[in-house]
């Protein structure tokens, strides 16, 4: 190795350099030359596409480097960095993992180096999601015809504490409003049909959990509807550091399919679960407004694999057991035993999660009923029979996903 490649080497070694100055992915390959920074190869495709008069992107391996090169990143590295374009981050925005999505990490990116955000002397002009307040047009989601978005009028109000949207710019009554300190929104949205997608959720009087798909036309105008939001949500609980801040709104733990068995357990279904903090909710498809049900977990759950014997027929199965349940609690079937693992994995997380805050996961019924959506053939309640081996029947088990036998 050639003695540049040598030094090189050697600078993205060094503490803070040897993780992605963006996303904090470890040991990153590639490098922002004139930022003089050390970044991972999916933020690297990202500083490439704002172009070299912001950020002159090479790889550590493959390109070549000059004295000069080696020099400028000598002066600065990831540390020195992030003590200039990272000096005044706002409490609403929330730096972006490995694994955030695509529109989180390229608006962090983008703000940082290109539209300054977080630099020293930045106005709150240039922030428009600083005050906690925002209005504008999205794309929601309608319920019906189901893959249809209408362009409506949001109103988020940190007075008021609520976002109202209306049908028509100039409407004095909204179609619908929901109160901020009920609110969670996401940019992990399931199904995601655009690139620059917000998922919305709440719980209504009810408890039931409703679900708002939007999308914006632009990444920057999304990631500054999440950051008002974050931050009405901030003002209003009076946050002042970074740690609680950062749990003000909260992604999904886990998504994906599984199939499940109905309360006649004569057949499995095959649904979208979504696994948030302590409630399993499932979905016939994922960009539904409602889930048809919902299993809230409790400190005295847990999963394993030791499903009633009628199944052993199939090896990637685990059981969700719950005290409350009749039967024993909710056997499920996955595609693969990494996917079983994993869900399994999550499930027991999140569990464990509830068995240190108890006393915050007091909402808590263990039912998917008839009256939660009004479907009561898919439902999952307390009340349903317990499994035998007379009601069972393993005629599609394998079908589900065109498994072998």
């Amino acid at each position: 190795m050639d003695p540049l490649r040598l030094a090189l080497v050697a600078l993205q070694k060094e503490q803070g350099n040897n993780q992605c100055a963006d996303c904090g992915a470890e040991a990153p390959d590639w490098a922002s030359v004139n930022l003089g920074i050390f970044i991972c190869i999916e933020c690297a495709k990202i500083h490439k596409s704002i172009g070299p008069a912001v950020t002159h992107v090479r790889s550590v391996q493959l390109d070549k480097w000059t004295d000069k090169m080696i020099e400028d990143m000598n002066k600065c590295g990831n540390a020195r960095a992030k003590a200039i374009w990272e000096l005044n981050v706002p409490l609403c925005w929330k730096r972006p993992k490995p694994d955030s999505p695509l529109v989180h990490r390229e608006q962090w990116i983008r703000a940082k180096y290109e539209r300054k955000e977080f630099v020293a002397g930045v106005k709150d002009a240039d922030r428009p999601y600083i005050a906690g307040s925002m209005q504008g047009f999205l794309n929601k989601k309608r319920r019906q015809p189901v893959d249809e978005y209408k362009r409506r009028f949001f109103v988020l109000n940190n007075e008021s504490q609520s976002l109202s949207y209306y049908i028509n710019c100039g409407d004095k009554k909204p179609k619908g409003s929901i109160q901020v300190s009920t609110l969670n929104a996401s940019l992990v949205v399931p199904g995601k049909e655009h690139s620059n997608a917000m998922l919305l959720t709440y719980r209504g009087e009810s408890g039931k959990m409703r679900n708002i798909f939007v999308y914006a036309d632009s990444g920057q105008v999304i990631m500054d509807w999440l950051c008002a939001i974050r931050m009405a949500k901030i003002n209003a609980a009076k946050i002042v550091n970074t740690e609680d801040a950062n749990e003000i709104t909260r992604d999904p733990i886990k998504m994906g399919e599984l199939c499940k068995t109905p309360p006649q357990q004569t057949k499995l279904q095959r649904r979208f679960f979504v696994l948030d903090r302590n409630s399993l909710q499932y979905y016939k498809s994922p960009q539904d407004a409602e889930p048809l049900g919902e299993i809230f977990l409790s400190e005295s759950d847990w999963v394993d694999t030791n499903i009633p014997h009628i199944f052993a027929h199939h090896p990637n199965m685990f059981m969700l057991h719950t005290s409350g349940r009749e039967g024993g609690g909710f056997p499920f079937l996955t595609v693969d035993s990494f996917v079983r693992d994993s869900w399994m994995a999550a499930i027991h997380a999140a569990i464990e999660t509830v068995k240190k805050s108890p006393e915050v996961f007091t909402f808590r019924r263990n039912y998917i009923t008839d009256d939660y959506i009004g479907n009561k053939s898919d439902s999952m309640d307390q009340e349903a029979s317990p499994i035998t081996p007379s009601t069972f029947q393993f005629s599609d088990i394998d079908a589900i996903w065109d498994l072998p036998t």
